[in-house]
Order: C-alpha cells, then structure tokens, then sequence
C-alpha cells in the first residue's frame, strides 16, 4: 500500500502538492497525517532535486493558503506550516541527498530545534511564563469545569512542567522533522532501493567531531548560570544521540539475528520510563568513540545479514 501510494506521489507535481496540502490540513483534526505532508516534501527532494522539492513547497503553500481561505477564512496556515515544518524537512533532505550521511541531516533537525529553545530564551522575554499562560489559556474550558481542588492541582502541574515546555517542543519538532525525512527515505528506497533504508538507517552515526560539539554545548548549557537553557537545551542535544542509540541497538539486533521482542521492549520502555531513553543517549555517544557494531559484531566484524 506504502509503495502504491509512493508511487502515486512520484508521478507528478499536481499529484504531490494535492497530497502536501490536503494531508496537511487533515493534520488539524488526525496529527499523524503531518508526517504523510512532510515525507512527501522529504521524497520528492531527495527523488527529484532541491528545485523541484523547493516547487512543491511553494505549490503547497499556494494550495493551504486557498485551501484554508476557503475552509477557515485563513490564509496564512501554509506559510505558517512551510516555515516552521515543510522548509526545514527540504533542508534535511537536501543535506542527506547531497551527502549520503543521515547523521547529518538528524544534527541539522537539531539544530533547527536548539533555534527554537534560542528563540524563547531571548525572543519572549519570560518564557516560562508564556508557555504558563499559553497552557492555562488552552486549557481554560477544562479547567473551568473542574472542581476547586482538582483545579488547583492541575494549575500546579501546568507550573511545573512550564519550565521545560520551550525544551519539550524544540525536541518534539526535531523528532517530527527527522520521522518525516526517514519516512521520505523509506518511501524512496520501497521504490528505488528496496532494503536500502534499513541499512542506512543501522549505520547512522553523528561523528566524533559533531558528538563533541553537541557535548562541549550540553556543558555550557549547564554551566552557564542560566536556568531556562540549563533545563531545556538538553532535551534538544540529547535527540540525535538517542537516535544514534536506537541505530545501534537495531544494527546489533540485526547483525545477531536476535529476537525482535528486544526491540519492542525497547521502544515500549522508551515510552514509560526516561531512563531508557538516557541509557540509549548515553550509548550513542559511547559509540562515536567506541564503535559496538565492530566490538559487538560478528567475529570478524563483518554484518553477514
């Protein structure tokens, strides 16, 4: 179905800014079709080339624009959308069309994200604040219908986790544009190269030289005497490590021809406990320097699969 609806996509311009623009609007009522939006984008690039990736964003924009004028009196959704979403996953296709090396394209995602979490620090003038009073503002009419305790006890919760709200976002739209991108390259290797993301994705590595900086500004971040970067740059630095954790583990599994329940025990763990996800973080970065394909591998350190 996957590679039938790849196929589709490919086939021409009008084809894949209906599929952009339409999957992009249905993301308001079911989120997951954004990432259907911006594989495409991610597909069409890598497939196709910068320009026409860059063409279909813009067709895009044109389509959402009359789309959301049409449907919520709105224009400005696309241009909204292509900024903060479709322009980034061109830019990570384009960084891993040119050079082949995905752990490039996951620090740019990175990067993208660290710009966000730099954007409220110096942007909002107090961002814990804002997202305090942003959360408290969406959540008005449950709160509202609440009991007095229950009331109290959830605008304390929303205090808490204020502090780490800019953090959390940053990270979530790094993730959102790395799975479009990987999905995009899936899409392309179902068609072209069947296999061929599984591989890729197995030997994701950052290199030692982006792991150090990445490190050398998690300690900055923490010395630096400012609490809302201390508290929130991590969970951006830390996503690429993770996702070279993950690759490892899947390289691992694969090379031993072990039992799959070791990845789905992981990525169960991943979503009920945070330590899963330091452990894989940490291991990510181990492995820069360390290398547990090779170590771990085969004898021979040969990937015989």
């Amino acid at each position: 179905m996957m590679r039938s609806f790849a196929a589709f996509v490919v086939k021409g311009r009008l084809q894949a800014i209906g599929v952009v623009a339409v999957t992009a609007l249905l993301a308001l009522f079911l989120p997951p079709l954004a990432y259907i939006s911006g594989g495409t984008v991610a597909l069409i690039t890598l497939r196709m080339g910068p320009r026409q990736g860059l063409q279909l964003v813009f067709g895009a924009v044109l389509a959402l624009g009359l789309l959301g004028l049409l449907l919520m009196q709105n224009p400005l959704a696309g241009v909204v959308f292509a900024l903060l979403f479709w322009l980034p996953i061109w830019a990570l296709a384009n960084s891993l069309r040119r050079t082949m090396l995905p752990g490039r394209s996951v620090l740019l995602a990175g990067l993208f994200g660290m710009l966000v979490v730099a954007g409220f620090g110096f942007g909002s003038g107090d961002p814990v604040a804002w997202w305090q009073q942003a959360m408290q503002h969406s959540m008005a009419p449950v709160l509202d219908g609440l009991p007095q305790a229950e009331q109290q006890q959830m605008l304390q919760l929303i205090g808490e986790i204020a502090p780490i709200m800019a953090g959390t976002s940053a990270m979530l739209l790094s993730l959102s544009l790395i799975l479009s991108l990987f999905i995009g390259r899936w899409w392309q290797a179902m068609l072209y190269n069947p296999g061929g993301f599984g591989e890729e994705f197995r030997q994701l590595r950052l290199g030692k030289n982006p792991a150090m900086l990445l490190l050398l500004l998690l300690l900055a971040a923490g010395f630096s005497g400012n609490a809302f970067l201390a508290q929130n740059l991590p969970l951006v630095v830390l996503l690429p490590f993770l996702l070279q954790g993950l690759a490892l583990l899947h390289g691992l599994v694969r090379q031993h021809r072990a039992n799959a329940g070791w990845l789905v025990g992981t990525y169960l763990l991943l979503f009920v406990t945070g330590p899963m996800a330091l452990l894989l973080a940490v291991a990510g970065v181990v492995d820069n320097w360390f290398d547990f394909r090779t170590f771990f591998g085969p004898k021979g350190g040969a990937d015989d699969a």
